[in-house]
């Protein structure tokens, strides 16, 4: 028996198929921006130098909190959590908005 060959899908073509399904895209784009948060929250600790527990400590939260939002775990991170950040780290917070 003769199989059939397997189309070979590209995750970006997957993805843009998938984000025609508009509880999809909506999933997406939220769980991306909180994904890019935290991602700003650990390379801006790494940069000064501060573990979690260190970082956690000067916030005054504990480090699962830390860990929590550079995981995109924290759906909204308060403008207050991320000033503190700021603060802690000697960085300016800048929030922006973009049209895509």
């Amino acid at each position: 028996m003769k199989k059939k060959p397997i189309k070979k899908r590209t995750l970006k073509k997957s993805l843009q198929n998938k984000l025609k399904n508009k509880s999809f895209k909506e999933a997406y784009e939220h769980y991306s921006a909180a994904l890019e948060v935290g991602y700003m929250v650990r390379s801006i600790r790494k940069k000064v130098g501060l573990t979690q527990v260190e970082l956690a400590k000067k916030m005054g939260v504990s480090q699962q909190v830390v860990s929590k939002l550079e995981h995109g775990e924290v759906d909204n991170p308060t403008i207050n959590t991320l000033q503190r950040i700021a603060a802690v780290t000697g960085a300016k917070l800048k929030v922006e908005f973009s049209l895509v």
